[in-house]
């Protein structure tokens, strides 16, 4: 009997010090998905907070997304050949631990990670962003290294909403003006170059002639502004626009069939003094000394674009009255060029960086005009 006593009590003695061999605590959850006993969902014994569900442990059954369960085939409405969806019923939140693949955790991570951010408000069809470029058109002909601006119409974004690249890259969800339906964030103008105008082979994504983060609100008339300063050497190029949500993940949106949320054109630069005209548009230049936050004319005062061109020899006209100032949407600086590698604001994990400024609020509806440099994407 006394054996059998001291066994129990070197049992129960490595038992109360060996955290791995204690009992687990069970947390169950009540009908409004908090923890039924009291506890935090983590810690046994402590105080509850599921008053405060953005900062608990614990997943709350009334976002648990039944429909994650089903993988979409075998349905009345599957498609031949359709791929089985991976499939959860705790929404994927530990995901992420099955890869051997690094936390994303706010870094821009080249060699790749596994994000655990959910993705977040998505907005109804009639609340979708789109965009335009408005200058340079499609098919125009630049001087070669000669500055010249682009001008993007944007609709269906809450633009001038933008966290630090460093530490908050795809680290929150996608949010929305509660006010307006439409998505915070900003938006984007990536050039590359071509072998030809009908190049039908992809590009590589490494490699631009330019890239500028479009930071700031747009204007009155829904334009962002960026400078290509110095311009581009000779040759073919295309021009697309990247709408983000501030998080700088892409635009999330209700449905899949829908049109192109961004846009690209494409266009060619010439040696300087060649005919700046294509298919009878002319591109209107700024001051070689102008400053590089100089914004173009909105449109109803920009000189026509329409089918004349002038003769042969003269320069391509320049605005005739003053330039007023919409707001500006940040600058350009040591963009052009970098054709290997991002910017510095936006490189990613072990790259050197710049600090930049604290990001708009996000409780704030109407975002501020951001001087931020357009290199930050």
């Amino acid at each position: 009997m006394k054996l059998i006593s001291f066994t129990t009590l070197v049992f129960a003695s490595l038992v109360s010090t060996r955290p791995g061999l204690k009992r687990r605590s069970v947390v169950t959850l009540d009908n409004t998905g908090s923890p039924a006993n009291g506890t935090n969902g983590t810690t046994p014994g402590t105080p509850s907070n599921s008053s405060d569900a953005q900062s608990s442990l614990t997943l709350l059954q009334s976002v648990i997304a039944p429909a994650f369960a089903s993988d979409g085939t075998g349905l009345n409405s599957s498609e031949p050949g359709l791929t089985p969806s991976l499939t959860s019923t705790n929404n994927f939140i530990n995901w992420c631990a099955t890869l051997n693949l690094p936390i994303t955790n706010g870094s821009q991570i080249k060699s790749g990670s596994c994000n655990p951010a959910p993705m977040g408000a998505i907005p109804s069809t009639s609340n979708m962003p789109s965009a335009k470029f408005v200058s340079p058109s499609n098919l125009a002909v630049i001087p070669a290294n000669t500055t010249f601006q682009v001008a993007l119409a944007v609709r269906g974004l809450e633009t001038g909403f933008f966290v630090n690249a460093d530490t908050n890259y795809y680290a929150a969800p996608q949010q929305l003006n509660m006010t307006t339906g439409n998505i915070m964030g900003h938006s984007h103008v990536v050039i590359e170059q071509l072998d030809n105008l009908t190049q039908a082979t992809p590009t590589d994504p490494t490699k631009f002639a330019f890239f500028a983060g479009l930071n700031g609100q747009a204007d009155q008339n829904g334009l962002l502004y960026t400078n290509v300063t110095s311009g581009l050497p000779e040759g073919a190029y295309r021009m697309a626009s990247i709408n983000v949500a501030m998080n700088h993940q892409p635009a999330l949106v209700a449905v899949a069939q829908r049109g192109s949320l961004d846009d690209a054109i494409y266009f060619t630069v010439v040696a300087s003094g060649a005919n700046g005209t294509s298919n009878g548009t002319v591109v209107t230049l700024l001051p070689t000394n102008s400053p590089q936050q100089t914004p173009s004319i909105p449109p109803q005062s920009t000189p026509s674009m329409g089918t004349t061109s002038p003769p042969a020899g003269e320069p391509t006209p320049l605005p005739s009255q003053p330039t007023p100032s919409p707001t500006p949407s940040g600058d350009d600086t040591d963009c052009e060029g970098e054709a290997t590698s991002p910017p510095s604001q936006y490189a990613p994990s072990g790259m050197p960086t710049t600090t930049p400024s604290q990001p708009t609020p996000i409780t704030t509806p109407s975002p501020s005009p951001s001087g931020y440099d357009d290199c930050e994407e």
